[in-house]
């Protein structure tokens, strides 16, 4: 069965990847520009309607959303420890905090980097981006109390999707410019996590697929 992954850099696609990555999958990575609106070509959102990333083809059908294509792929590889099935409720506290990734912080970060998708008000836009400043600010302080908590890894003994979109939301602060000189617990858990070889590997990979303008 063929593997397509559709990211871009910088975006939450890299959990996907990750998981990849981590099963030894055979997959073919299509990288999409945002910025440039390959999201909302013709030929992308024939893929994937809602025009966002990841989307992952399989032979069959297509999944959207990041945490639907983390369920799949961990039911695909499941020994791979993407997610921990294993145990039944170490499995729905990761999934627990991966859609806290997606329902809260990925919303703030929205707010900030795609106001538009609110409103086509500019001086809306304007203050959603301000109160999702603030509002990211209040979420990340929560993750790094998790963080000082938890230890090395979020969730049990082992590294899980749930730490990479960490390694994400990272990544997501420094691009809108969030102060986080006090959250150094979380900042050197990114720094550990972004240092192990299948993060390092995925990390090299997005920066590396292959590019499609158009998809």
């Amino acid at each position: 069965m063929s593997l397509k992954l559709y990211g871009a850099p910088g975006s939450c696609a890299l959990v996907a990847l990750w998981a990849l990555e981590n099963a030894g999958a055979n997959y073919k990575l299509i990288s999409l520009n945002l910025a440039a609106g390959d999201q909302r070509s013709p030929a992308y959102l024939a893929i994937n309607p809602h025009g966002r990333v990841p989307a992952l083809a399989v032979d069959g059908g297509t999944i959207t959303e990041v945490n639907a294509v983390v369920a799949y792929l961990n039911a695909r590889f499941p020994d791979a420890g993407i997610l921990p099935s294993h145990d039944p409720l170490l499995l729905g506290q990761t999934m627990e905090l991966l859609c806290w990734f997606s329902s809260t912080i990925h919303i703030h970060v929205a707010q900030c980097l795609r106001s538009e998708r609110f409103t086509d008000d500019a001086e809306v836009q304007e203050r959603l981006k301000a109160g999702g400043r603030q509002r990211l600010a209040l979420a990340l302080a929560e993750l790094e109390e998790r963080v000082e908590r938890s230890g090395t890894f979020l969730i049990a003994d082992r590294l899980s999707a749930a730490d990479i979109f960490s390694v994400v939301a990272w990544r997501w602060a420094q691009k809108i410019g969030i102060d986080c000189s006090s959250l150094a617990h979380w900042a050197k858990k990114v720094q550990r996590d972004m240092a192990r070889p299948d993060v390092a590997r995925a990390l090299e990979r997005e920066s590396s697929g292959i590019t499609v303008s158009g998809a």
